[in-house]
């Protein structure tokens, strides 16, 4: 378990529904450049809906492997069903220890300017899934809009300056399952169902049941506890809002240690600009004290295009 003093190096940020006051803004920018992680609660997602969207995405793991398997899909930038093992987060030799289903996934490459890659299970099976999960995208990109509002406003810049860069995005839901370490694996070792990595893209909106296991790098040396607080949305921030900001805002290393006791569920939502959108640090970010850290001319969609290329195996 984790003590308070712990628990109180990850601020929690009340959104009071939306309504944007300077301490908020100013809450959410010192959590951003201190520790890249917070909580939000007060952020409107109704409690209905959350327990909803993880009882369908429980539903779905639960599902006979042959039917998962009718939305597998290799392609990393597509949605659906990756199996455990596909994806090596930290590059070593341990595969992460996690099943993934991706829905919503708006692609929006330039050859695929539109598309929603969506392969969601059969409505037989699962009646009430799309509907859920449709709900849950649109509530949560609310909620990232309020953040990237916040951090716009707190930098001096128009409400829409970070929303501004959205018009064609490409989000991704993703729901996911930690299973037990089988019996075979040795009690001793922590299984890594999540290797250590930061989030490639722009910010990231989680949400976990109470089983915990998620741990944030603070101080590049200590690895504390984000602990489960029931309803709260937990908001980082990814490598390409860290490039655009000079590294003014911080995409902060993050694992999961999976219980050896109950699997964890969880569910993320990935909320990311538009493929084509430069990763040159804005201007308010470069002074002669903080000269300009990236010159790469590559865009959001570059940048991850190389970051799958060697994650998936």
């Amino acid at each position: 378990g984790s003590s308070n003093s712990e628990m109180s190096n990850i601020p929690i940020i009340d959104l009071a529904n939306g309504s944007l006051n300077a301490t908020t803004i100013n809450n959410i920018l010192s959590a951003i450049k201190q520790t890249g992680f917070f909580y939000i609660t007060n952020h409107g997602l109704p409690t209905d809906l959350i327990n909803n969207s993880f009882k369908i995405g429980q539903q779905f793991f639960d599902l006979p492997m042959a039917e998962k398997l009718k939305v597998v899909n290799k392609d990393p930038f597509l949605g659906g069903y990756k199996t455990i093992g596909e994806e090596n987060l930290d590059g070593g030799a341990n595969l992460d220890f996690k099943e993934i289903f991706n829905v919503s996934v708006e692609v929006n490459q330039p050859d695929k300017v539109g598309v929603v890659y969506n392969k969601y299970p059969d409505k037989q099976v699962l009646p009430d899934f799309e509907d859920t999960a449709t709900l849950l995208v649109d509530s949560l990109k609310n909620i990232g809009k309020i953040v990237l509002q916040a951090l716009a406003l707190g930098v001096g810049y128009p409400d829409d300056y970070f929303t501004s860069m959205y018009e064609r995005p490409c989000t991704t839901l993703r729901f996911l399952k930690y299973p037990v370490p089988p019996p075979d694996h040795d009690a001793t070792e922590n299984i890594t169902g999540c290797g250590a990595h930061t989030d490639y893209g722009f910010i990231t909106l989680l949400l976990q049941d109470d089983v915990g296991g998620l741990q944030v790098l603070l101080n590049d040396d200590t690895w504390i506890d984000v602990a489960p607080i029931p309803g709260a949305i937990v908001v980082n921030v990814g490598d390409c809002m860290q490039m655009i900001t000079n590294n003014e805002f911080k995409a902060t290393m993050h694992r999961v240690r999976s219980s050896k006791l109950v699997e964890r569920y969880s569910i993320v939502l990935f909320y990311e600009p538009s493929y084509e959108t430069p990763l040159t640090p804005l201007p308010c970010f470069v002074s002669d004290d903080q000269p300009q850290l990236y010159s790469s001319d590559y865009s959001y969609g570059e940048h991850i295009r190389m970051k799958y290329e060697g994650t998936y195996v």
